[in-house]
């Protein structure tokens, strides 16, 4: 088996700059959709995708609570079903930076 081809619900790093644009672009586009507190993004160390029923992607990087100018380091996940117009937002993990 090709060590190089994506398994069928397996998580692989995002090569395609276009690609990793268009994630980006969703992220700052729907952050507001994050729960809890008023997201900025300051830094974007990764971008990763899994395809289950639909794409998932994953977003590791530096992130600013604005409300109370926390700033964390974490995973940020988007759900898209871009035939149904569905985009669900996340956070998967975060760190609070000193």
């Amino acid at each position: 088996m090709d060590q190089d081809k994506q398994l069928c619900g397996g998580v692989s790093n995002i090569e395609d700059q276009s690609k990793h644009e268009h994630i980006v672009g969703l992220l700052k586009k729907h952050i507001d959709k994050l729960e809890g507190a008023s997201w900025e993004i300051l830094e974007i160390y990764n971008t990763k995708q899994q395809v289950v029923g639909g794409m998932k992607y994953f977003v590791e990087g530096k992130f600013k609570d604005v409300a109370d100018n926390s700033i964390y380091e974490g995973i940020v996940s988007i759900y898209e079903r871009a035939w149904e117009n569905f985009i669900q937002v996340q956070i998967h993990e975060k760190k609070k930076v000193e």
